[in-house]
Order: C-alpha cells, then structure tokens, then sequence
C-alpha cells in the first residue's frame, strides 16, 4: 500500500472535536490530493497571523534586571509550550504533520 494511500485512511482516526468535523466537511473539496488538504488544515488550524504573533512574543523575551537566566528560559519555553500552542489545534497539526 502507498504512503499516501495510509495517510487518507488513518488521518481520520486521529483527529477528535471540531478537527474531526473540519475534515468530515472539507475532505470532499481537495479531489484527493493530500497537499491540498494539508494546506486547508494548516491554514485553518494554524493561520499565519496567529503564528507570526506566537513568534514575535517569542522573539522579544527580555530577561528582566535581577531576572535569573533561568528564569527567562522559563518564560520562553513557557510561551513555546502555552495553551496556545499545545491545544487543539496545535495537536491537531502536530497530528496532521506527523503524516506528512
């Protein structure tokens, strides 16, 4: 069986929620090509301006005067690991690129 042939048939199977719903909705208007599928997925899951924001919050971490250095890399891996990123839909996309 080809690769590909695995991702359509399993992808299904790892999503739950709303991410399931999304791929029961728009599954049907890709005409069974998996790149356009996984552009609809990133793109709704993971839209460029809430990716641009996430890295601009990363970016300007300032380690604050009296602040540890351990303390400041808490506070970037805390924003690389918020909610925000590891909810569903981060998930979801960690879910969807594993398939890639």
């Amino acid at each position: 069986m080809r690769r590909v042939t695995l991702k359509w048939k399993l992808f299904p199977f790892s999503l739950t929620g709303k991410a399931r719903w999304w791929y029961s909705r728009y599954v049907g208007s890709v005409d069974g090509e998996w790149e356009k599928l996984q552009a609809k997925f990133c793109l709704t899951y993971f839209p460029i301006s809430l990716m641009a924001r996430l890295h601009r919050e990363i970016l300007n971490v300032k380690q604050e005067e009296m602040e540890s250095l351990g303390a400041a890399w808490a506070q970037i891996t805390h924003l690389a690991s918020s909610p925000r990123l590891s909810n569903n839909r981060a998930n979801a996309n960690a879910t969807f690129l594993s398939w890639s």
